[in-house]
Parts: structure tokens; C-alpha cells; sequence
């Protein structure tokens, strides 16, 4: 029986620094795969950032260019607007003036009317 104890309490002992072992082992494959993970994450940074960086330079020129084909395009069409403009308002003037004489006209017209009643 004293056997028995001795084989029980060794067997206990050996579970216990098994136990120790894997959970060390375990610590440390942790804090190895936690390394080599933010090692990649940091070499995939520094690989991407020049890409990045190309690509974002190359949408600036890119809209630069666009911007200013946009005010070249609106410079033309208001330099072709303007003349024409200033030849038509002369033309349309009188138009106007019968519009706003007929306008007067009307919103005078009813008013007095129902007024009168």
C-alpha cells in the first residue's frame, strides 16, 4: 500500500510539472506567433506604403489636370456665352418690357374688379 502512495504521489508530481511545461510552451509559442505576426504586419506596411503613395500622387496630378481642363473648358464656354449674350439682350429687351407692361396690366386689373364688388 505504501507503493501505491509513493506511485500516486509521484504520478501526481509528474502531471503537475507536465501541466507546467505545456502551459510554458504554450506562453511561448504565443508570444512567438504575437512577434512574427506584428513583424509580417509591419513588413506588409512598409511594402505597401510606396504603393500607396504612387497611387495617391497619381490621383492628385490626375485630378489636377481634370480641374484644370474643367476651368479651361468653363473659361471657353463663358467667353463664347458672354458675346453672344450682350447680342441678345438688346433684342429681347423690348419683349421684356411688354411682358412687365401686360404683367402690370392683369395683376392691377382683377384686383381692382373684386375690389369694387
Amino acid at each position: 500500500q505504501q507503493l501505491d502512495e509513493q506511485l500516486l504521489a509521484r504520478q501526481a508530481a509528474f502531471h503537475r510539472e507536465a501541466a507546467l511545461a505545456y502551459t510554458e510552451l504554450a506562453e511561448s509559442v504565443r508570444q512567438s506567433l504575437q512577434e512574427g505576426l506584428a513583424a509580417s504586419a509591419r513588413a506588409a506596411t512598409e511594402g505597401l506604403e510606396p504603393l500607396v503613395q504612387r497611387a495617391m500622387e497619381g490621383m492628385a496630378t490626375e485630378s489636377a489636370r481634370l480641374h484644370q481642363g474643367v476651368a479651361q473648358a468653363v473659361q471657353a464656354q463663358l467667353a463664347g456665352l458672354l458675346p453672344a449674350s450682350s447680342n441678345a439682350v438688346p433684342s429681347w429687351w423690348p419683349v421684356c418690357r411688354l411682358h412687365k407692361s401686360a404683367h402690370r396690366t392683369n395683376a392691377s386689373g382683377p384686383s381692382s374688379s373684386s375690389n369694387r364688388r
